[in-house]
């Protein structure tokens, strides 16, 4: 948010992440299985330390992680958060969002096969977080990229390794799966959102934090992973009203916002 649009920038509460031993960590619901390795190369070690070592000698390692930055360039070509905020060497230091690592890793993987580790110890801050890892999701091992949060307790992103041999239309159609690639610049994702960003426009005066934690997400004090939760729909959607909801649903996702204002 500018300071042309007549608010006041609200500096965002900083919430301390569990470090200790004391909180339960936080972590998505992939099961972590070994990470993979060349056979002539060793795995790397848990600190995750100089993983631009392991990048810039391990042929797998690089293949794997050209294949999503291929497929993460050419899903950004006509995404709407193109053209994207810049990142640099000193930023490498500080980002620790979703949009700004993916931006990061597009402008710092090296092309074809200029891996080195002269090249890579440039933006090491970058690749010091990236591991490649072999996850379990939805009862199958699968290979992911998989970025860490700068205290390196939490996943930030964890990205699909595409097939080699998907075309270019396979791998844009696999793109539409990967997490976080329908989020906007902020972060979040477009075709959930409850209101249009305009929205903010009609808040009062001493709402700043509302402002500017609507565009830009609010801080969240993270303590437990909490209990998984299955439950079936409503029977009023599911059966009785299927048809409507779907209908609903599509308009929804259409619109990228659920709901309009009611004045």
């Amino acid at each position: 948010m500018s300071h042309d649009d007549g608010f006041t920038r609200v500096e965002r509460p900083v919430c301390p992440r569990p470090t200790g031993t004391t909180t339960t960590p936080v972590s998505n619901y992939y099961a972590h299985l070994p990470e993979v390795t060349s056979a002539d190369t060793p795995a790397a070690s848990t600190e995750r330390t100089r993983n631009f070592h392991r990048i810039a000698t391990d042929k797998t390692v690089q293949a794997h992680l050209t294949l999503v930055v291929t497929q993460m360039t050419a899903h950004y070509e006509k995404h709407p958060t193109n053209p994207r905020p810049a990142v640099s060497l000193e930023d490498l230091l500080t980002i620790d969002t979703a949009e700004s690592v993916k931006t990061a890793l597009m402008t710092y993987t090296p092309n074809g096969r200029r891996f080195s580790e002269p090249l890579l110890s440039k933006s090491a801050a970058l690749w010091n977080r990236v591991a490649l890892q072999r996850l379990r999701f939805q009862g199958q091992r699968r290979n992911y990229l998989v970025v860490y949060t700068l205290d390196q307790q939490h996943r930030l992103l964890v990205l699909e390794v595409p097939p080699a041999h998907f075309t270019r239309t396979e791998l844009l159609l696999h793109a539409q799966r990967q997490a976080t690639y329908h989020d906007d610049i902020t972060g979040r994702y477009r075709p959930g959102l409850r209101l249009r960003d305009t929205f903010v426009d009609h808040a009062c005066e001493g709402e700043e934090f509302f402002q500017h934690g609507y565009i830009h997400g609010f801080p969240l004090q993270l303590v437990q992973t909490p209990a998984p939760l299955r439950m079936d729909n409503y029977d009023s959607y599911s059966g009785e009203h299927r048809h409507k909801s779907e209908d609903d649903a599509e308009r929804q996702h259409t619109a990228g916002y659920i709901e309009e204002l009611l004045y």
